[in-house]
């Protein structure tokens, strides 16, 4: 329970409008609600992902752990997102 209300909290109004604004050009650009709501939650995923591989400094065998996923599935979605990780200076 910890962890989805520490989630909730991480989401602000802010990304609520983005969530609008995203919801809007999806639409605008035609498919239905059926492929607004895929690129939703595509984009749900992606950055949930992307944040957990922040968090473990892109340690992937942590973040499978982390997300309850195989570690397989993470490499998968790597791949599918195109995440990169930063470029250390």
């Amino acid at each position: 329970m910890e962890d989805e209300q520490s989630l909730i909290e991480e989401f602000s109004p802010c990304d609520k409008i983005v969530t609008g604004m995203a919801a809007q050009n999806a639409m605008s650009g035609g498919g239905g609600l059926k492929r607004l709501v895929r690129n939703l939650r595509d984009d749900a995923e992606a950055d949930a992902i992307a944040r957990t591989l922040e968090k473990t400094r892109w340690n992937r065998k942590a973040a499978a752990s982390e997300l309850q996923i195989s570690y397989k599935a993470v490499l998968y979605k790597i791949k599918q997102y195109n995440l990169v990780p930063p470029k250390t200076v």
